[in-house]
């Protein structure tokens, strides 16, 4: 257990290392216009609208919530931190996951290799939706 508190601890000091290097706030494609329409429609009351009929609603709640709770006003910078999280949240779920199945040697060397994939590490830092969408289709 002991262990396991401190492999976490690493894993998630070079998480936070990596992307506050690579974080910054870009455009938005046109998916992410979509989840942010989404988003905004929640914090008007307005229910999810039809975006919800080709888009998972998740990554659009959380957006909202992040907005409401933070008081973040500009939903392109909401989403831009819960991508982060949803991107450090993948590095965990790997660990777990390969801890399950494997021993622990082999789950911090992949929640290593998740944490620094480049991939990843683009687009949780640009801001879109690579976390998330990884962890839902996981």
């Amino acid at each position: 257990m002991r262990r396991n508190v401190l492999l976490l601890s690493v894993i998630f000091v070079l998480v936070a290392v990596v992307l506050t290097g690579h974080f910054h706030v870009s455009g938005v494609s046109a998916d992410g216009a979509m989840y942010l329409q989404m988003a905004r429609n929640i914090l008007l009351g307005k229910g999810l609208g039809w975006q919800a009929l080709w888009f998972p609603p998740l990554y659009s709640i959380f957006i909202a919530a992040v907005s409401s709770i933070a008081g973040i006003r500009e939903l392109v910078f909401a989403a831009s931190l819960v991508s982060v999280v949803c991107g450090a949240g993948l590095a965990f779920a790997v660990y777990f996951l390969a801890s399950r199945l494997f021993d622990w040697k082999t789950a911090f060397c992949a929640a290593i290799l998740c944490a620094t994939f480049p991939h990843l590490l683009q687009g949780v830092g640009e801001g879109r939706t690579m976390g998330c969408r990884t962890v839902r289709s996981g």
